[in-house]
């Protein structure tokens, strides 16, 4: 936060908990993050066992990868 670096969280082993837990779970996790300006609003479920949402995890890295960088700070070795 301080950094001011964004992130997002990834739920996973998400084959794991039934579809009703998920959806809680996400609302739950959507909630804690929420008055974070950091946090990204979206959350991401994967499974890569199942491969559920792998190729949502994947578009969404490309997406966010293609973005240019904000604020970025040249770092100086010490």
């Amino acid at each position: 936060n301080r950094c001011g670096v964004s992130y997002q969280v990834i739920l996973t082993k998400i084959d794991q908990v039934s579809a009703a837990d998920r959806i809680v779970r996400c609302a739950e996790v959507t909630e804690a993050i929420s008055p974070n300006p950091a946090a990204l609003a979206e959350v991401l479920m994967v499974s890569a066992e199942k491969r559920l949402g792998v190729e949502e995890l994947r578009q969404n890295l490309m997406s966010v990868a293609a973005k240019p960088a904000v604020n970025r700070r040249s770092v100086k070795p010490q």
